[in-house]
């Protein structure tokens, strides 16, 4: 975001102090907060991919080194200067992937002490469940480069696909690295939800099976971002509606195990969407910014902020995370009051 260090016109001055103290943003950006602005921590654990929040401290990466916060913003903590690429909390442990190690697994305690390998394999995505990791392996380069010579070659290959080009192998292996099972050829992206682990292929197809492997079926096509509430799951098909970025979302929800799958609700002009404790929080294109909140079942929907919005990673409880176009990430109220800048 550019300062305007000069401002000829009363117009340009306004601009640069409003860029200057961060309300061009829609929201004040704070160093720190107040016991009343940060309020009180969520009661569970949160994983957003490179941000969580857990037992009233907040976990993010910033130029691929792990901090933590208190909830007020306050006592910057760096956590662990290893190479963290996405990461998980569970318990006392944090999981993650290490960039500069090709996307091998590993796991630290959340001071940052008792750093181990669990696989050297290459990682796209993983999930911990107890004393289980279910994670999904990611082409080498050299694998890679091949495939799409075959692609480019009109050669078929077991390996890839137009659609996606990097997906492997789903695996499963102890949290201490033992054990190490092949469970599944083309999947990604695992989820565990009760006695099922939810996963996508290439072709991006919902898929479900138990933990060792058996009952594999396919649950829906296209399927995204599945979400526990409740009973049931919900997860979402998208279709787009012009190039502006906007999708028609439908959503649709089942029981824990697969059965009794339905549409719940379909919705136009989607540009981005989350979900978080039982809410489907989304923004439209036909806004020039702002969250929208609702219930699952479609009702009682409401405009939460008018904060403009390029990236929203997350919502957690009171609190979005979102990033900036080729900008730092923000943790800002639902309200769009005020927010605080990872870094």
């Amino acid at each position: 975001m550019k300062k305007f260090l000069m401002a000829i016109s009363k117009v340009g001055l306004a601009i640069g102090i409003l860029a200057m103290f961060g309300c061009s943003k829609g929201f004040t950006v704070k160093d720190s907060l107040t016991a009343v602005e940060a309020g009180d921590p969520i009661d569970r654990t949160v994983n957003l991919g490179s941000i969580s929040e857990s037992d009233g401290l907040i976990y993010y990466t910033v130029d691929r080194k792990l901090y933590q916060r208190k909830y007020d913003w306050t006592e910057r903590t760096l956590v662990s200067d290893k190479p963290v690429a996405s990461f998980q909390i569970v318990g006392e442990w944090i999981y993650y992937l290490d960039s500069a190690d090709g996307g091998s697994l590993y796991k630290m305690r959340n001071d940052g002490s008792e750093n181990s390998l669990i696989s050297d394999d290459s990682i796209g995505a993983f999930a911990v469940s107890g004393d289980t990791i279910f994670y999904s392996t990611m082409l080498s380069l050299d694998e890679l480069n091949a495939t799409k010579k075959d692609l480019n070659e009109g050669k078929s290959s077991d390996k890839i696909t137009e659609k996606m080009v990097t997906i492997d192998d789903l695996y499963r292996i102890g949290t201490d690295g033992t054990g190490k099972v092949k469970l599944v050829s083309d999947g990604t992206a695992p989820q565990v939800f009760g006695d099922w682990v939810y996963y996508h292929n290439a072709a991006g197809n919902l898929f479900h099976m138990k933990a060792d492997g058996t009952e594999q079926s396919k649950i829906a096509e296209q399927a995204l971002v599945l979400h526990e509430s409740g009973d049931y799951l919900y997860y979402t098909y998208s279709e787009p509606i012009n190039d502006k970025g906007e999708e028609k979302i439908f959503l649709y929800r089942m029981k824990l195990d697969g059965a009794e799958a339905s549409e719940v609700w379909a919705m136009d002009r989607v540009v981005y969407y989350t979900f978080d404790d039982g809410y489907f929080y989304y923004g439209l294109g036909k806004d020039k910014g702002g969250l929208y909140r609702m219930n699952l079942d479609g009702t009682n929907s409401k405009k939460m902020n008018e904060v403009g919005i390029y990236s929203l990673d997350g919502v957690a409880g009171d609190w979005m995370y979102t990033t900036e176009y080729e900008g730092p990430t923000f943790r800002v109220k639902l309200d769009g009051t005020i927010g605080v800048k990872l870094d």
